[in-house]
């Protein structure tokens, strides 16, 4: 079965190259089909591994997407995709509580908590196929800063909630404090690892174990922020971003131009990845349960349309002009870490009937928009730019000339 599910990521890959078809949709068809259809694969015995399989495959995607990355263009791109992120994702919020409030009559903080675990897209599935989309680099870093974001916000006020409906008080300020030390805590730890990092990897001769090293060092990070209070992703996608950018950050810091990183390491973190997503999309498949009750099924249909009518919104009020709408706007798929908070209630003696069943379909759901999203923009043909005959490029170091 394994090697059942590694043919499938290749054969999705190819598929996405010649038809634009995202191959995150294909994967988790696959999933269902030898999961819950067929009931080749238990997936009740997967459950139990699910936190670890999707802290360790965001941790694989953040370090990776970090490193592809353009440090100057993140710092540029930060403060417009986090505003950006914080107002989507309580409009979101705000939408898909008054729904399952109002319409389905589920109790106030209940429908609260609904709302938080599934107003943010997913940064592993994001971080996944920002490199894969014909689009620009500014888009791409603002897919996965505001993925990033939306995945500290969405742990931090879900269990915030939790917290409230068990304690049945909580002081109003936890929820900013916990949020501004997630950010802090993440975004120094990174860097600051990153640094010592890049100064050990200076040190470092042979390169053959650069990467599987460096991605140890980057799940030591992600355990350590998250120990301490940070955000786990945040801190490894800075991690790698200062990884990715060591030549201009040493080069700036101390002169000394760092040894640029061989090839081969580049193409080996891409098969890694590769393997990774690719269980990753499949684990969603064979975990998802079909079998639901009418009321669950309506509740995602329409925590769904709030979905789409909160980033409509978004755009129109923060980002009406922007490049690749399609993209920034209905790139909004949820993954594993929502079914993790999904199932959290329990460890907080707290019961919430139908939150996991609703946030398995709304993850399908999201996910098959994103591929419809995917599919249109890079099926659409870039208008052309200019007529204008381009102008031949000009030879550093002699003058032009006629000839």
């Amino acid at each position: 079965m394994a090697g059942a599910i590694v043919f499938a990521g290749f054969l999705a890959s190819k598929l996405f190259e010649a038809t634009n078809v995202p191959d995150v949709l294909l994967l988790i068809a696959f999933g269902m089909i030898v999961g819950p259809i067929l009931g080749l694969v238990d997936s009740s015995s997967l459950t139990p591994a699910m936190p670890f399989f999707a802290a360790t495959a965001l941790v694989v995607i953040m370090l990776a997407a970090g490193q592809h990355f353009n440090f100057y263009r993140v710092v540029s791109t930060l403060p417009s995709a986090t505003v950006f992120a914080f107002f989507a994702y309580f409009v979101s919020a705000a939408l898909i509580t008054g729904v399952a409030h109002l319409v389905f009559g589920w109790q106030l903080l209940h429908a609260a908590f609904l709302a938080f675990v599934l107003s943010g897209s997913c940064p592993t599935i994001v971080g996944s196929l920002v490199e894969r989309l014909r689009a620009s680099e500014q888009t791409k870093i603002s897919l996965s800063l505001e993925a990033t974001v939306n995945d500290a916000l969405g742990s931090v006020f879900a269990v915030v909630v939790l917290r409230l409906i068990s304690a049945h008080a909580v002081d109003a300020a936890i929820p900013l404090h916990e949020v501004a030390s997630a950010f802090a805590i993440a975004i120094v730890g990174g860097a600051v690892a990153g640094l010592v990092w890049m100064r050990l990897l200076r040190e470092l001769r042979d390169h053959s174990y650069e990467y599987v090293l460096s991605l140890a060092a980057a799940l030591f990070l992600y355990a350590a922020a998250s120990y301490v209070g940070g955000n786990g992703a945040i801190s490894v996608l800075v991690f790698g971003l200062v990884l990715g950018n060591a030549e201009e950050i040493s080069r700036a810091l101390s002169g000394v131009k760092q040894q640029p990183r061989p090839r081969v390491l580049y193409a080996f973190e891409e098969e890694v990845v590769f393997f990774v997503r690719t269980f990753f999309f499949v684990y969603i498949g064979l975990i998802f349960q079909p079998s639901a009750s009418l009321d669950v099924i309506l509740l995602a249909v329409a925590v769904m349309a709030a979905i789409l009518a909160s980033r409509t919104a978004s755009m129109k009020a923060l980002a009406p002009k922007a490049e690749d709408y399609l993209l920034q706007g209905f790139v909004i798929p949820i993954g594993l870490s929502a079914v993790v908070l999904s199932v959290l209630p329990s460890a907080f003696g707290v019961s919430i009937p139908g939150v996991a069943q609703v946030v398995l379909f709304v993850v399908v759901f999201t996910n098959v928009v994103t591929a419809a999203a995917v599919f249109l923009q890079t099926s659409t043909p870039k208008p052309l730019r200019s007529l204008a005959a381009p102008r031949k490029p000009r030879i550093v170091g002699f003058e032009q000339k006629r000839f």
